[in-house]
């Protein structure tokens, strides 16, 4: 926790992070994929970090970090069954 400390800004009881992935990707880590954390989806994901944390385009990362996350992608329940498209079989007219 020391290290988004000493890489960060605190203003009005948030704080405020730099332009550095490596560091969003480490509160992300923490909130998102951490053992106790369990993979919350993309809005609880960005409940918990809006709590402590702010940087421009939060929303947008944290929505593309949640969406490229392999561990929510294999164990997300597909709930729209794919439609399969009608294959037109050809016939020979009659002679």
């Amino acid at each position: 926790m020391k290290k988004f400390i000493i890489s960060t800004i605190q203003v009005q009881d948030k704080i405020q992070v730099p332009a550095l992935d490596v560091v969003k990707q480490d509160i992300m880590h923490f909130i998102h994929n951490h053992l106790s954390a369990g993979h919350l989806g993309r809005d609880e994901t960005l409940c918990k970090t809006q709590e402590h944390y702010h940087w421009p385009n939060m929303k947008e990362w944290i929505a593309n970090y949640v969406k490229g996350c392999a561990t929510c992608k294999q164990n997300k329940i597909l709930t729209h069954q794919t439609k399969v498209l009608s294959y037109c079989i050809p016939t020979e007219p009659d002679a």
